[in-house]
């Protein structure tokens, strides 16, 4: 999240950074949603943000970790009107779903939303939500979540409505009750170790099978892979100190990215353009440059501008040649 908001900071500067945080608010007040990655999308958070940007004093690498921090000043406030929405929708589910089940389902989760609102894409594809069917069905292979957690993301889901903010909304949630979650998901039957055989040599023990939940439950919180591994494996019961310190090195290390100029415009057509077509030679040497320019090779020179690859690329767009095909050509 923090990484698609300094690059949208970046490209509304247009590369003009260090810069006044004055200036970087007066660049996004003009940008419009489809021109913003991630949670600036929302237009309540863009403007808390730019709000806040104006105190950060010089926009640089240097001040790059302030901008973080305010995205997440702003990105708390918008969550904390969610909640605020999402309190009587949780004081309205029943105690107890129908059927036994202690999940509520969509539909007794509609019926407990304000009348005329309707259910968000986010309650609709919610994963706890749906897990409603397999515990009715088979409640020992498929407990339910922590009543209290389980109703708080429920209301929480009807009222996030969709896009990135929704999602950090839930991903939040995950945050404030990892020690539920983790211990949800060590409950399934699926996250258990096996009974040592002759198919399950070496099962896992229940401190890894502790940390195999814990590494689960940080990517549904969107961490990558990578970080949810290196936290989990740090220890189950110590997650949120080892999430506290992986955020704390993210907002260090984080850097303004550089400014990438937008395509050119296509130029328009001009009349007649089309009469000229094979006519005399001024037309086709440029013609059949723009051929080459647009062939597989080219595309992916542009893609690794940046990387030592380009130089393989353009060796092998002057010499098309495989290596076990070299010596053959050279002999």
């Amino acid at each position: 999240a923090s990484a698609a908001t300094l690059r949208t900071a970046s490209q509304a500067l247009k590369g003009e950074v260090p810069c006044p945080g004055s200036k970087l608010a007066a660049a996004l007040s003009g940008e419009a949603a489809d021109q913003c990655e991630g949670l600036l999308q929302d237009a309540a958070v863009r403007k808390a943000f730019a709000e806040a940007a104006k105190g950060v004093g010089e926009v640089s690498d240097a001040s790059a970790g302030k901008l973080v921090d305010a995205l997440g000043a702003a990105l708390e406030g918008r969550v904390k009107e969610i909640k605020a929405k999402a309190a009587a929708v949780e004081k309205a589910l029943p105690k107890e779903a129908k059927g036994g089940c202690k999940v509520p389902s969509f539909d007794e989760v509609r019926e407990a939303l304000p009348k005329g609102q309707e259910p968000s894409a986010s309650l609709r594809m919610d994963w706890m939500l749906w897990h409603s069917v397999g515990t009715k069905m088979a409640p020992k292979d498929l407990p339910a979540m922590a009543e209290t957690v389980l109703r708080q993301r429920l209301a929480l889901a009807a009222c996030a409505g969709e896009g990135p903010v929704a999602e950090a909304a839930l991903s939040l949630h995950i945050l404030e009750h990892l020690q539920s979650y983790v211990a949800w998901e060590a409950s399934l039957t699926g996250s258990k170790s096996p009974a040592a055989s002759s198919e399950v040599l070496q099962p896992f023990n229940d401190k890894l099978a502790k940390e195999v939940a814990a590494r689960r439950v940080l990517m549904l919180a969107g961490f990558p892979t990578e970080v949810a591994s290196e936290c989990a494996a740090k220890g189950a019961d110590n997650l949120e100190a080892s999430v506290k310190a992986a955020a704390e090195q993210a907002r260090k290390a984080a850097v303004m990215p550089l400014y990438t100029a937008p395509p050119a415009p296509k130029e328009a057509k001009q009349k007649g353009d089309g009469d000229k077509k094979g006519k005399g030679g001024g037309d086709q040497a440029p013609k059949a440059a723009a051929v080459a320019g647009d062939g597989a090779v080219a595309k992916l020179h542009g893609a690794t501008a940046t990387q030592e690859l380009q130089w393989q690329l353009l060796a092998y767009q002057l010499r098309p040649r495989t290596t076990l095909g070299a010596p053959a050509a050279g002999g």
